[in-house]
């Protein structure tokens, strides 16, 4: 708490509810490593800025290009390069930065809220959320 921002109720996965005030508190960048938007991608991103949008929360999505891979470059050497350009876009000092994986940890809209609601709390201004590109990150 102690944000001082007004309440919305929001409605998770069956019938939990929680209090998320996350009004001009935090705003959300989705990092794309794309060769260009891709409709997947642009879809989702522009669903979850609706939902959060009614929350006072600004949603930012900027794509990056993949940088040469092989037989230019090495797998590693692409990956390198990538997470360097992801990183130059992102500072320790706004919030965290959080790599999407298929095996990390899958956070229900509950959790999810909380993680978002979390970080507001903790005075971050900006979460970053990575999508690394075709060969990983």
């Amino acid at each position: 708490g102690g944000l001082g921002a007004p309440r919305a109720r929001i409605r998770a996965h069956g019938a939990r509810e929680g209090v998320l005030r996350l009004q001009g508190a935090l705003k959300i960048r989705v990092i794309n490593v794309s060769k260009g938007k891709e409709s997947w991608s642009e879809e989702a991103c522009g669903d979850f800025a609706k939902r959060v949008r009614r929350f006072g929360v600004e949603v930012e999505e900027l794509t990056l290009k993949p940088a040469p891979g092989p037989p230019k470059r090495t797998v590693d050497e692409q990956r390198e390069e990538e997470g360097k350009d992801i990183l130059s876009r992102v500072s320790a000092v706004e919030g965290p930065l959080v790599v999407l994986d298929e095996r990390g940890d899958q956070l229900d809209s509950f959790q999810f809220a909380k993680y978002l609601q979390d970080c507001a709390d903790q005075g971050d201004r900006v979460a970053t959320f990575a999508i690394g590109g075709a060969n990983g990150h």
